[in-house]
């Protein structure tokens, strides 16, 4: 590879690449998403691994591509993919792991199991990879790794339901992501991501000012940012970087600039590799005065991709 749009990094950097969804049901899209960024998020969770972040990787989605052309574009050595097939209750994994400098397979396995195991065919993926890659897993990573923000898969699919049209950001997708992630909360009343989403969905409809939604609902902007505030806190008693990700917006907004970098410092704490973290601190820095972070020492390489 002559080509590197950046040199490779002195550990194993890997590219996870959208997963294909191969069921019968084009509408399952959600759930192959879901899985990919699942597995992004944990291979993020350890140190020993360079992990290209979630919005430079769906560039590709269903585009046809060359795994040597992508590991030059993102500056990777390794590039997953794979695909996902729901039938019912039942869940099929295709994932093989490439070496992009040669073209050869590391491995390449299928994984068959019903929806209740979901989780556990994610953690049999991120093994395989991390036995692959030879990288060493300090105790505290190995915990982390297989911890779940929820152990319902009824809520999780919920989440990924509403998280599909969340991202959007429009008050139609609001609309549709609202019923989803209430139902994920409803499945499992201590689901920390789904109750960030839905304080970042009254909080984007509130600092908008979208007042055919208001109206439509009958909500008042105070109304709305109660119930903003109200689902971050409930949030933040098992804070994910999404809710550290909302809350720092969330305190600049409300002119409470050291608050809004607190939250920004913790959102990147808690995953390096997700550019919203960084975005909040930009955000919260220029709002604060302070565009120049002394104290950041520079955006980490993966972070700006």
């Amino acid at each position: 590879m002559q080509k590197m749009a950046f040199p490779l990094p002195d550990k194993p950097s890997i590219a996870v690449l959208p997963f294909v969804n191969m069921s019968e049901d084009a509408k399952q899209e959600y759930f192959s998403d879901g899985i990919t960024e699942d597995l992004i998020t944990d291979l993020s969770k350890i140190s020993g691994l360079f992990v290209i972040a979630r919005n430079s990787v769906f560039t590709y989605k269903s585009k046809p591509v060359q795994i040597r052309q992508v590991a030059e574009d993102l500056g990777v050595r390794y590039v997953l993919e794979g695909s996902v097939r729901r039938m019912g209750n039942q869940v099929r994994i295709n994932a093989q792991l490439i070496d992009a400098t040669t073209g050869g397979h590391l491995w390449a396995e299928r994984y068959d199991d019903k929806m209740e195991n979901v989780f556990a065919l994610q953690d049999r993926i991120t093994q395989k990879i991390v036995s692959a890659l030879k990288v060493k897993l300090t105790a505290g990573e190995e915990k982390q790794i297989v911890r779940r923000e929820t152990n319902s898969t009824e809520a999780y699919e919920a989440s990924l339901k509403g998280y599909a049209h969340y991202r959007f950001k429009t008050p139609d997708d609001f609309d549709q992501a609202i019923p989803y992630l209430e139902e994920a909360i409803n499945k499992d009343p201590n689901y920390g991501r789904a109750y960030a989403a839905l304080a970042d969905v009254y909080w984007e409809i509130a600092k908008t000012s979208w007042k055919s939604w208001m109206d439509s609902h009958d909500l008042s902007r105070a109304e709305i940012l109660v119930k903003a505030e109200n689902y971050l806190q409930r949030a933040m008693k098992d804070p994910t970087p999404l809710a550290h990700f909302v809350a720092s917006d969330m305190r600049r907004g409300q002119g409470r600039h050291q608050d809004s970098i607190t939250e920004a410092t913790r959102a990147i704490a808690l995953d390096a590799g997700d550019p919203a973290g960084y975005l909040a601190m930009a955000k919260a820095l220029i709002w604060a005065g302070s565009p120049v972070d002394r104290r950041a020492g520079g955006c980490p390489r993966d972070a700006s991709r």
